[in-house]
């Protein structure tokens, strides 16, 4: 499964991994296993099928947007008050992801931005239906991933993230 659209892409993808183990006997036997790996990518940051965290910030910001958009369509000129970042360093490079609402002619926008060490790297100003498709493609990608145990414990330890998805939804709660 691929989606892309102005420099985000998202991967499922599964290869065959065989195993082999003796039975009785001493006889050999092979078994096959899909082995899953999701990727979503954004410019020059990527991030990985064992990341729960990341994915669910991307998730949460996305659905967000797309809720408070239709919310206040009829409301010319209200903002949305969204500014979501998720930080990580990579080869001694801080690379940060930001998704903020901005608006433009009294039309609201999810801005996606990547910067590495303070410098744009690739940004994307998407619209009401290109924020739906994406969060579609998330939220399908979020539920083929094949989250085991271990996967969720290096999710847990290895989150870059400056926030929880836990404390972007408490502070957004209270704002509204």
């Amino acid at each position: 499964m691929n989606f892309d659209l102005h420099g985000i892409h998202i991967r499922h993808e599964y290869e065959y991994e065989e195993t082999s183990y003796k039975v009785e006997y001493g006889r050999e036997k092979t078994r096959r296993e899909k082995v899953y790996r999701t990727h979503a990518g954004f410019w020059h940051m990527g991030i990985e099928d064992k990341d729960l965290t990341g994915f669910s910030v991307l998730k949460s910001a996305t659905s967000f947007f797309g809720q408070f958009y239709w919310r206040r369509s009829g409301h010319e000129g209200k903002r949305i008050n969204l500014s979501v970042k998720l930080i990580r360093e990579w080869r001694e490079t801080e690379q940060e992801l930001e998704f903020s609402a901005k608006q433009k002619g009294g039309i609201s926008f999810l801005h996606v931005c990547q910067k590495d060490d303070g410098q744009i790297i690739g940004e994307a100003y998407l619209n009401a239906m290109e924020v739906n498709q994406l969060d579609i493609a998330l939220g399908k990608v979020i539920s083929l991933m094949g989250a085991s145990k271990s996967a969720m414990q290096e999710s847990r330890d290895n989150s870059g993230c400056e926030k929880t998805v836990h404390e972007v939804l408490a502070e957004m709660s209270r704002r509204y």
